[in-house]
């Protein structure tokens, strides 16, 4: 029985789906961090949803790995630093994980400007979970602006990937 000597092997972690726990926790900080960052009061509606993009971001990449508890997650510790309702953020990043697990295939296979269009979706889907939770505990809005935070991550869609999939690698 004769070896086959032209076989290479990979080693754990060389390859395209290469995963990092202390990249996931490094990320998730700086992603809260980001949330919470004061800024002026023009510019806080259109700040994009951090923490949202980086629940898609991970889920639709590690998707064995981090799932609906990683979004839950970082929704209650968001739930936490921003003073909301509790579980608030957590609900709406809970089930952003799930839309993101359920599609994660198609969503791999789309162009840039297809997912970020899904990320519009999907950030648009996070904003109005958070405004029902808002109108259950009695505050409301009756604008439209609760469109611009998903349209500012789907603009940053593009430069959040890229950048992460750099540290990925």
């Amino acid at each position: 029985m004769q070896m086959n000597s032209s076989q290479t092997y990979v080693r754990a972690g060389d390859g395209p789906d290469y995963f990092s726990w202390s990249l996931l926790l490094f990320t998730s900080l700086a992603g809260l961090l980001a949330s919470i960052w004061p800024m002026p009061i023009w510019a806080v509606w259109i700040r994009p949803e951090f923490a949202a993009m980086l629940v898609i971001y991970w889920v639709l990449f590690a998707p064995f790995r981090v799932g609906m508890l990683y979004g839950w997650s970082m929704g209650f510790m968001l739930d936490l630093l921003m003073g909301t309702a509790l579980c608030q953020h957590a609900l709406g990043l809970t089930i952003v994980a799930y839309v993101v697990y359920l599609v994660h295939q198609r969503l791999r296979m789309f162009a840039m400007p297809q997912q970020a269009i899904a990320v519009f979706v999907i950030v648009s889907l996070y904003q109005l979970v958070n405004y029902w939770i808002l109108g259950f505990s009695g505050g409301g809005y009756a604008s439209f602006a609760l469109i611009l935070p998903a349209l500012a991550s789907a603009i940053c869609w593009h430069f959040t990937r890229l950048l992460l999939d750099r540290l990925r690698m």
